[in-house]
């Protein structure tokens, strides 16, 4: 089940550990979470956790584990965000949600710059470099829903779960995703890139882990 959550796109948004997005035409395109077919509308951070590499990372109990996937599998889409944060706030604590936010960022796409609003304000992005970004990442959306559909059409109702949770889908996925970060990394100044950085936290090997 861990795979099939979360190789198309459990870090395609961290929204859920940050502010609301801001609004752009793509994201009113399509839902920034991009879990598959009665999974949608999960928080991809909360699906962060759900790997057992980051369990280890931010030393999960056993108890913590059972208590985040019970509040993973009764999630709605509905549910406000910062009853989101207040949940996992209370079962991490403070450090280990900061190191999530971390985490999130390290394999987050163009978008974070958008969706996080406390790393877009540490690094002052300008109107011309928002404007940059947003058209980076409407090009990377297109591109990665366009690279779902033709994976859903090739594949029969009862193959696609396999499908999209194959190692060559994730490894397109993530090489569409990855770019789009780059790109919008190449808008910012050098002072704002090592200010990014530091809000990414040290490095995380998330290779191998899916």
């Amino acid at each position: 089940m861990q795979q099939i959550i979360f190789w198309i796109g459990v870090f395609a948004a961290a929204a859920v550990l940050f502010c609301v997005p801001v609004s752009y035409t793509v994201a009113q395109q399509a839902p920034m979470n991009m879990n598959p077919p009665g999974n949608e509308g999960k928080p991809n951070s909360v699906g962060l956790l759900s790997l057992k590499a980051v369990q280890e990372e931010l030393r999960l109990s056993p108890e913590e584990i059972k208590e985040l996937e019970t509040f993973y599998s009764q999630l709605k889409p509905t549910v406000p965000h910062s009853e989101v944060v207040a949940k996992l706030t209370d079962i991490l604590g403070m450090a280990r949600l900061t190191r999530l936010k971390e985490l999130s960022r390290q394999g987050a796409g163009a978008e974070i710059f958008l969706n996080d609003e406390e790393a877009a304000s540490a690094i002052q992005l300008t109107a011309a470099q928002r404007k940059a970004i947003v058209a980076i990442v409407e090009r990377s959306y297109q591109s990665r829903h366009e690279l779902l559909r033709k994976r859903l059409e090739s594949a029969s109702p009862e193959d696609r779960a396999k499908t999209l949770s194959s190692p060559e889908f994730y490894t397109e996925y993530r090489k569409i995703q990855v770019a789009s970060k780059e790109e919008a990394l190449s808008t910012l100044t050098e002072s704002q890139r090592d200010t990014y950085r530091k809000l990414e936290g040290i490095e995380f090997n998330f290779s191998g882990n899916w």
